[in-house]
C-alpha cells in the first residue's frame, strides 16, 4: 500500500513536465482516425494545456526544478489529476515568478495513445484487445512517417484557461508529503553543486 501511495506522488511530482515532446496533437485525439501524412512530421509550441500535453513526454532538470519553487501552489492544489495541476500552477506560479507559463511542444501526429475503455477506468470484464487493434492498425499503416528525418516547428497561439479544481487532493497530508518531496529535490540539488564546486 506505501508502495502505492509512493508511485502517486512521484508521479503527481516527477512525471511533470517542460515538455520537449507530447504525443497528443494540439487537435486532441481526433487523429485516431486520420493519417499521419505530413502532420507526422510537424510540432507545434504552446502554452500547456492538461486535455491536450499530458501523456508520454519529456521535461528538462530546469522545468523541474521551476515547479518545485512553486511547489507550496503545484502541492496544495485541490485535483487529483497532476496534469491539471500542472495547469494551474503555471497560471499562478509560473506566470508571475518566470514571466511565461508552462510551455509544451507537441507532435502533430500521436505516437502515444491512451485507451481508457480499458482497464483502471473502466473496471473488470473490458476488451482491452478491441481498443488496442485500431491503434495497431493505426501505427502499422503509418509506420513510415513514424520517425521522419526533420520536424517542422510551429507555434499554436491556444492559450490555457484558469480551470476549477476536480477535488480528490484536499488532505493536508498529501500536501505536506507532496512538500517533502519537492524540499528533498532542492536539498539534493545544493549537496549536488556543494560537491561539484569542492571536487
Amino acid at each position: 500500500m506505501l508502495s502505492l501511495l509512493c508511485l502517486l506522488y512521484l508521479q503527481r511530482l516527477l512525471c511533470l513536465l517542460y515538455l520537449l515532446l507530447t504525443c497528443l496533437p494540439p487537435g486532441g485525439a481526433r487523429s485516431m482516425s486520420e493519417g499521419f501524412g505530413g502532420a507526422g512530421a510537424t510540432a507545434s509550441v504552446m502554452e500547456w494545456i492538461s486535455s491536450r500535453n499530458n501523456m508520454g513526454m519529456a521535461f528538462t532538470r530546469s522545468f523541474y526544478s521551476k515547479l518545485v519553487q512553486c511547489a507550496d501552489d503545484f502541492c496544495n492544489y485541490d485535483d487529483y489529476n497532476w496534469d491539471w495541476s500542472v495547469q494551474a500552477t503555471g497560471n499562478r506560479c509560473f506566470q508571475p515568478k518566470f514571466g511565461r507559463s508552462v510551455v509544451a511542444m507537441a507532435i502533430g501526429r500521436p505516437r502515444v495513445f491512451h485507451f481508457g475503455t480499458c482497464g483502471l477506468h473502466m473496471g473488470k470484464g473490458s476488451d482491452c484487445k478491441a481498443d488496442v487493434s485500431p491503434i495497431q492498425r493505426l501505427l502499422s499503416a503509418n509506420a513510415a512517417s513514424l520517425f521522419p528525418a526533420a520536424i517542422t516547428v510551429g507555434s499554436n497561439n491556444v492559450g490555457s484557461s484558469q480551470t476549477n479544481p476536480n477535488g480528490g487532493w484536499g488532505d493536508v497530508r498529501d500536501h505536506k508529503l507532496c512538500k517533502l518531496f519537492a524540499n528533498g529535490f532542492e536539498e539534493r540539488r545544493r549537496r549536488l553543486k556543494t560537491d561539484d564546486a569542492t571536487a
